[in-house]
């Protein structure tokens, strides 16, 4: 519990992939969908996804559960408005073949069963919100097709069509890793139209950089977003507060939350969090728990730091199993000590934090941690005076 991990809604025409020649590029149409309808006599629920001329997703029998949503999968082919696609149950052999009718808002096909012999008919309606547009990427070469995980292509725009006429054309350039990223539509400034972003690359971590575009009411076209929203990596938008967030990750054991608010078309910040380190002694046994930021309701929260109870006992929630990061991160390490108030949140009541006793070790003059510990119910500060390694030469001590 101590340890802290591209969701996207994009639509767009049927229309086939085009080669541009003299540009050296490809245009092709991406769109994801989903469905519900009937499947022979029982209710199913379908997601399916276009990426230029390959279509794959997955489907369930309603009701459908979490456990189960993902377990049928569905890969195939789509040329004009009609798809060709293989069931597969998880990775086994394939378990039937669809043939769908893709029109605007529904499908309808049929399914077959692996020797033929069963056929059951599809009717399928879009379930969510219509797309604003249809959406064609332009990139350097097509998508490869088959997830032999190659390198992707670099996407250089992306072109919004309505009613099969271009509206507007925005430069990006996007490169995922074993697939290309694809656009997302979310309002991001909460002023209830859509906004759209892209990703530009994946680095090692959280801290995913995006293309944004504001959508502008009173010219009907999307423009950039201002620098403080693209310097923001990996965004999210908490439409109920109205608040941007962001989880980052600054090393292998350095993640935190920024948390802005919008003011005069430019995010402000709003809050933030780092992890830390927080001792917990049991008995002889210390542990140290890394324990990183959330964001819960609207603002930067820690749903594994310790919390006092009515009675004045400083509890930890969260599962000691985890807290194997030894003591060695002692300038970030910490007893933050949180307390629920009469509505229900919690407001932070205490911090305590490590400081340096000077003391003698090996016959020479060092200055070693003195640690809080979680010990049965309180903070009870403990010296480290036996591992030479934790102790200093210098005064850590602030002047």
């Amino acid at each position: 519990m101590f340890r802290a991990c591209l969701s996207a809604f994009f639509l767009c025409c049927l229309l086939p992939t085009t080669a541009l020649a003299q540009n050296e590029t490809v245009e092709f149409p991406i769109w994801s969908r989903t469905y519900a309808g009937t499947l022979g006599k029982k209710t199913v629920e379908v997601q399916l996804e276009r990426i230029a001329d390959t279509i794959s997703g997955s489907y369930c029998y309603a009701p459908c559960k979490d456990e189960t949503r993902y377990t049928l999968h569905l890969q195939g082919t789509v040329t004009g408005q009609v798809a060709q696609l293989s069931e597969t149950i998880g990775v086994a052999a394939k378990s039937g073949a669809w043939t769908l009718i893709l029109t605007d808002g529904s499908a309808k096909g049929a399914w077959k069963s692996p020797d033929a012999k069963r056929v059951l008919p599809m009717v399928l309606s879009e379930t969510g919100t219509p797309p604003p547009y249809d959406i064609r990427l332009v990139a350097d070469t097509l998508p490869d097709a088959d997830n032999s995980c190659p390198t992707p292509p670099m996407v250089h725009q992306i072109r919004l069509y309505r009613k099969g006429k271009l509206v507007q054309a925005l430069p990006t350039e996007s490169q995922g890793t074993c697939s290309i990223f694809t656009p997302q539509f979310v309002d991001m400034n909460f002023d209830g139209h859509l906004d759209l972003m892209i990703a530009q690359t994946l680095p090692a971590g959280p801290n995913i950089p995006y293309d944004m575009w504001l959508f502008d009411p009173a010219t009907q076209t999307f423009v950039t977003a201002p620098a403080s929203l693209l310097d923001v990596t990996s965004p999210e938008f908490d439409a109920e507060h109205h608040k941007v967030w962001n989880f980052w990750r600054g090393s292998c054991c350095d993640h935190g939350i920024d948390v802005f608010t919008w003011k005069n078309g430019n995010l402000e910040p709003d809050g933030s969090g780092e992890s830390y380190v927080m001792p917990v002694r049991v008995g002889t046994t210390d542990y140290y728990c890394y324990v990183t930021p959330a964001y819960v309701d609207g603002r930067v929260g820690y749903p594994d730091a310790a919390i006092k109870d009515a009675s004045g006992k400083v509890l930890v929630r969260g599962d000691l199993k985890g807290c194997d990061v030894g003591p060695y991160m002692l300038e970030r390490t910490r007893v933050d000590v949180w307390q629920k108030k009469a509505d229900g949140t919690l407001v932070l009541t205490d911090t305590q934090g490590v400081t340096w006793q000077k003391t003698q070790v090996n016959g020479a003059t060092r200055y070693c941690p003195v640690v809080p510990f979680v010990n049965n119910g309180q903070i009870v500060p403990a010296a480290l005076n036996s591992d030479p390694d934790l102790c200093s030469e210098d005064d850590p001590n602030p002047a």
